[in-house]
């Protein structure tokens, strides 16, 4: 399978305009803010070097979708953020969307194809940690990670 030919490819579907089916078919399991979290993505450049990868295994506590949009040439503006009980969305324009639903522990986030690594790194990131926390409580001590920092990653 040639992951990234896959990857860069508009995914688009008749059926599925909200693209919530795009495939994302990169898993690994990362210690993020205190909890063990199960990220999927299609562009492996969405795992920060300064992540720890769990080393024990069990059931994750969030479950994240992370999809980069090659289909999009939006550009990150100003966050708004819509809040409920249960769900928390926050748009940056045209550039990404993050949708988290504390009642299932599950974060789904759309990016341009236009947003950077350090765009990434520095604006998008700390709020799916903030949302990880505002999802679920801390449960895996530190002593059972180990760091994760894959060469020549954001």
């Amino acid at each position: 399978m040639e992951l990234t030919a896959m990857a860069e490819r508009a995914y688009t579907h008749a059926l599925d305009v909200l693209k919530r089916f795009a495939p994302a078919p990169i898993e690994r399991l990362l210690f993020v803010a205190g909890m063990r979290v199960s990220m999927q993505t299609n562009d492996e450049r969405l795992f920060p070097e300064f992540t720890r990868q769990a080393v024990r295994r069990g059931d994750p506590a969030i479950s994240w979708r992370v999809v980069r949009d090659y289909g999009t040439q939006g550009e990150l503006a100003a966050a708004v953020e819509l809040e409920s009980d249960e769900v928390v969305a926050i748009f940056f324009g045209t550039g990404c969307v993050i949708a988290a639903d504390r009642n299932r522990g599950e974060i789904v986030s759309f990016i341009s194809e236009n947003v950077s690594e350090r765009e990434y790194r520095e604006m998008i990131w700390p709020l799916l940690e903030r949302l990880t926390l505002a999802c679920g409580s801390c449960e895996t001590p530190q002593s059972e990670m180990e760091l994760h920092a894959p060469a020549g990653r954001v």
